[in-house]
């Protein structure tokens, strides 16, 4: 069984937006679990280690760690 589902982010006016692409017939458990999965790993994560680095996007980017 595999769906096609496309997530990612952007920063509009200091907010970001989480979208999420994917057919009807993926179930709303696996939308939602893999909402809250990328949006720890790849927004919140993010943001963290940002902080500690100083520097945005000095360590790894978008999509480095969360596959599917």
């Amino acid at each position: 069984m595999s769906w096609d589902i496309k997530v990612w982010h952007e920063e509009v006016a200091q907010r970001i937006k989480l979208c999420i692409e994917s057919g009807s017939d993926v179930p709303s458990e696996v939308v939602a679990t893999l909402a809250g999965s990328y949006w720890l790993e790849e927004v919140q994560y993010l943001e963290e280690q940002w902080e500690e680095s100083g520097e945005p996007g000095s360590s790894l980017g978008p999509g480095d760690r969360l596959h599917g």
